[in-house]
């Protein structure tokens, strides 16, 4: 398997330069983009990898499993999914357009951008410094790590350039989906997709979810 993942990494590294750099985030902008890396973890616990995986970086759109893990935890299934489908989009993964025209006002699933604000509403605690903590612990146990931390430039970049994240979280909050302020909850939002992790961390964290649904399946089986 070594082999492999050193040979497919090689093979793939011919394009690197090619791409273009995420801008929509600007701080997304100015990482390296000569780094990549592989990092593949089997059934049996065997790791392997080549190139950058142990490299940090912002965990992004990964954040909504973790943020909806918290919900769960915080508020139960039954009030999570009071406030989210379970349903696929058919659209682009931050749309508006169906929390007025759908069925429901409810976004239809947690792994949308407005499904994840939705889900973030879910989280206990005071203030949203409080509800960020409840998603870093979150993330420090899944993830076997208590040094996880966020990227605080990236989390103001997204912050300053959030302006679709924040119609989202307005339209729902006008049509009663959660009663929330809007800026304090986008800060946990935000702060969440900056959380950094290393590719080695990660692979761990989805072997052990794997598993999770394996055994929570045979439970309901």
């Amino acid at each position: 398997m070594q082999k492999i993942v050193t040979e497919a990494h090689e093979y793939a590294s011919r394009w690197l330069g090619q791409g273009a750099q995420a801008n929509y985030i600007p701080e997304l902008s100015k990482l390296n983009s000569d780094y990549f890396g592989i990092c593949i973890t089997n059934l049996a616990g065997t790791t392997y990898g080549y190139g950058n995986f142990n490299e940090k970086y912002t965990i992004q759109s990964i954040c909504k499993v973790i943020l909806l893990i918290t919900a769960l935890q915080d508020s139960g299934f039954d009030h999570v999914f009071s406030r989210v489908g379970m349903e696929p989009t058919g659209d682009k993964f931050n749309s508006i357009i169906r929390l007025e025209t759908g069925n429901s006002l409810r976004p239809l699933n947690p792994l949308i951008n407005a499904g994840a604000i939705a889900v973030t509403s879910c989280i206990n605690g005071a203030n949203s410094e409080k509800k960020f903590m409840r998603v870093l612990d979150t993330a420090k146990t899944i993830l076997n790590n208590a040094n996880v931390s966020y990227d605080e430039n990236v989390f103001l970049s997204e912050k300053s350039t959030g302006d679709r994240n924040r119609a989202l979280a307005y339209m729902m909050r006008s049509s009663g989906v959660f009663f929330d302020n809007v800026e304090e909850l986008l800060d946990v939002y935000f702060k969440s997709c900056s959380i950094l992790v290393h590719a080695l961390k990660l692979v761990v964290w989805v072997r052990f979810s794997q598993i999770m649904v394996f055994v929570l399946r045979l439970e309901n089986y």
